[in-house]
């Protein structure tokens, strides 16, 4: 907010500061849901032993995200907030079916991720409401989630492409009973889940030739473009290494036993 401040993009009347709503910075597991409050910062999530199995993926982002004074200080209500490709968390909370909570005087309501955020730049808060938390299912020993990135630099920079998978698995370990494969970008603007490219996956084994077609699929999902920092064939062909990558990792760690 505040380089599009500097900027003149953004000229708002007010700005309101929440960050001592103490309340609204924490982690905590109420039954079988994680609850994140909307003021705890990346730097308490790379940290909290909360997110262990499969839920492991934040310690992972929270690693890549910016460097120690932004971890210190972004949180994650703010990362959503900015709708854009580059904000890390969103595809994380997409690929954990994750919902958010909404409130303003006297009421609130529950959205998913996508119905937060509509288009770049673009969150659907009504006057008067604020994000206090976001909540989504833990995951048990036969599901997980991985999280892909590439960037010129580990830290300190956006994401070209990056992918993350959250799958499950049957008991046998062999056939796919859930997927969702989100990108930072699939065809527009904003994190997008490739959807084709799930239904493919839904119901098969897992086998080299499973994982061929539903690369071929993804393919003709994509539709990235070029600029300075890379061509749009490159970013296509990246996303299927990447996507390649989380999905032979979340069958790893599953079929291995999450904890080893």
């Amino acid at each position: 907010m505040i380089p599009r401040l500097r900027a003149r993009e953004l000229r708002p009347k007010y700005v309101v500061d929440l960050s001592n709503l103490k309340e609204l910075k924490y982690a905590k597991k109420d039954g079988n849901t994680i609850k994140i409050g909307a003021l705890t910062t990346v730097d308490e999530i790379g940290k909290t032993d909360l997110f262990k199995n499969g839920c492991d993926v934040f310690h992972v982002v929270a690693k890549k995200f910016g460097g120690p004074h932004i971890r210190n200080m972004a949180t994650l209500a703010g990362n959503l907030g900015t709708a854009i490709s580059s904000s890390d968390f969103i595809p994380t909370f997409m690929a954990l079916d994750a919902r958010v909570k909404m409130v303003n005087d006297g009421s609130s309501r529950e959205i998913t991720i996508d119905q937060l955020i509509p288009s770049k730049r673009c969150v659907t808060c009504a006057p008067q409401e604020i994000m206090t938390e976001i909540h989504f299912r833990d995951l048990d020993s036969s599901e997980y989630c991985s999280f892909e990135k590439l960037g010129r630099r580990v830290i300190m920079d956006v994401a070209m492409i990056s992918s993350t998978v959250y799958l499950k698995l049957d008991k046998s370990g062999k056939k796919i009973e859930g997927v969702r494969a989100v990108f930072n970008r699939l065809k527009g603007k904003v994190p997008e889940r490739a959807k084709k490219t799930e239904e493919y996956l839904r119901g098969k084994e897992y086998s080299a030739k499973t994982v061929e077609g539903a690369l071929s699929i993804l393919g003709s999902e994509l539709n990235l473009t070029s600029d300075y920092r890379a061509s749009k064939e490159y970013r296509e062909d990246m996303a299927k290494v990447l996507f390649k990558r989380a999905l032979d990792r979340c069958v790893e760690k599953i079929r291995g036993g999450v904890s080893k």
